[in-house]
């Protein structure tokens, strides 16, 4: 359980940790499902959701399979890997689907509970400039998206701004498409 809060933690900080490629060429979905457990239990633990300590030391196969939100996770992993393959073959980024999922999932998942935590922000009780510390607090998803380029940038080698360009350009296209529709 320990390894897995160490895991969890280099993951936070980015690929540049040796947890990262091990877990990627690898494709160690046993240390991926441990990951995915731990994070629903930080996340339970910051909503009050009913998953204990049990959960963590049980066969972490059995605990994602018994998760509807795990089975949730994965399958939008899934879904954000197939979407990423194909734009990165558009910008010359030769990725296999399976080091897409585990890229996504391996360094966007450690951040779930951290954002758990950003959504919470608006039930406390009111305090002042709480709104501030709420949108401020959004600057945070800098963060797993320059951890996302630099995972693609090492596992693929490609030249950074290629990676980067890959991932901006749909941003910028869902963002201007969410703006038109609600504005």
């Amino acid at each position: 359980m320990i390894k897995t809060f160490s895991d969890w933690l280099h993951l936070l900080d980015g690929p540049r940790h040796k947890v990262f490629s091990e877990l990627v060429k690898q494709e160690d979905w046993r240390r991926l499902f441990k990951l995915l457990t731990l994070v629903l239990f930080l996340s339970g633990a910051v909503v009050g959701a009913k998953l204990t300590i049990d959960a963590l030391q049980k066969n972490p196969v059995t605990s994602v399979l018994e998760s509807h939100l795990a089975l949730t996770f994965l399958i939008i992993g899934a879904m954000l890997a197939v979407f990423y393959n194909g734009i990165g073959r558009l910008f010359g980024i030769t990725l296999s689907l399976t080091k897409s999922f585990f890229i996504i999932l391996s360094l966007g998942l450690p951040w779930v509970p951290v954002f758990t935590v950003i959504d919470m922000i608006p039930s406390l009780p009111p305090f002042k400039l709480q709104g501030v510390l709420f949108v401020l607090s959004h600057l945070l998803l800098i963060k797993p998206l320059l951890n996302f380029a630099q995972g693609v940038k090492i596992v693929t080698k490609c030249p950074r701004w290629r990676v980067l360009i890959s991932i901006l350009a749909p941003l910028t296209f869902f963002t201007f498409l969410v703006l038109y529709m609600f504005g």
